[in-house]
């Protein structure tokens, strides 16, 4: 059953196909739902790799619009493309040295994202919901990520070799520009 869903969720149809989106939101709440239940059968890696980058993206990016959450987990993917300086899987970049603040707290490291989900449910339903299903999106539906960026800043932080690409909500987004 869950086979046939997830083969069916990872088809990216083409909108001239005629999948609605009403069928595809359906089909992304039954991943969020079941992923948080555990009755979606996935490999440790893959829950792994959602775990990671829904708690990148909700403590990044909970207060942001879902354009916003989406560029903070574009960030995270398009780092693990790059090579160096950066690391190679979802998980080592996000807990790469020095660069996500919140992983420095010893909580919000060790902490899963359904204990997050249960935690924050009541009081940040939807940004807890958004930062899951874009990194379900990302890592179990196949959605491609498009941007370029390596690097955000919410604050005045100066990044070294860097180009500015824009700004979505509070954050401002640059593309990582290699030693030449």
């Amino acid at each position: 059953m869950y086979a046939i869903l997830l083969l069916l969720a990872s088809w990216n149809a083409p909108a001239s196909v005629g999948v609605s989106s009403k069928w595809t939101e359906q089909l992304t709440e039954f991943t969020r739902v079941s992923y948080l239940d555990g009755s979606l059968k996935l490999s440790t890696s893959q829950r792994r790799d959602i775990d990671c980058l829904a708690k990148a993206i909700f403590f990044e990016a909970r207060g942001e619009s879902f354009a916003g959450k989406k560029m903070v987990a574009n960030v995270v993917l398009n780092r693990t493309k790059y090579g160096k300086p950066f690391a190679t899987t979802i998980c080592k970049v996000v807990y790469q040295p020095n660069q996500f603040s919140w992983t420095r707290n010893k909580w919000k490291r060790n902490i899963s994202f359904k204990q997050i989900a249960l935690k924050f449910d009541k009081l940040e339903r939807k940004s807890v919901q958004e930062s899951l299903e874009i990194a379900i999106k990302y890592v179990i539906l196949g959605t491609k990520n498009t941007g370029i960026s390596t690097h955000f800043s919410s604050g005045k932080t100066k990044f070294r070799q860097v180009l500015f690409v824009k700004q979505v909500g509070n954050h401002k987004f640059y593309r990582y520009l290699k030693d030449s």
